[in-house]
């Protein structure tokens, strides 16, 4: 359906052909909420945001919240992730996937 989110491999094609990078898979596999979060800490350094958990199927609307989370560490601050990229000579670039214009509420 239009209104579906991808599945995780339909999602990953569409993304090649768009030639747009994913994220990271910590973890691909049955929901195992501790091996999740296991593969967090040790494939991500101590300063990273958290992890996103989804279902590797389409998500429906009405099933969205259901089957798609995120997880924030405990102690991360929007600033965490502009002083990390600043550290590490990394210029925050806007992705022009969207134009700022269609953000602008005013």
């Amino acid at each position: 359906a239009l209104d579906e989110c991808l599945s995780w491999d339909d999602s990953v094609q569409l993304f090649s052909r768009l030639g747009v990078s994913t994220v990271p898979v910590l973890y691909d596999g049955v929901f195992e909420q501790q091996a999740i979060h296991e593969a967090w800490r040790e494939q991500c350094s101590p300063q990273s945001e958290g992890y996103i958990v989804r279902s590797a199927d389409a998500i429906r609307p009405d099933r969205f919240r259901h089957l798609c989370g995120k997880f924030i560490r405990s102690d991360y601050t929007q600033a965490d992730a502009i002083q990390l990229n600043r550290r590490e000579g990394r210029p925050v670039v806007p992705n022009g996937l969207l134009s700022p214009t269609l953000l602008d509420p005013s």
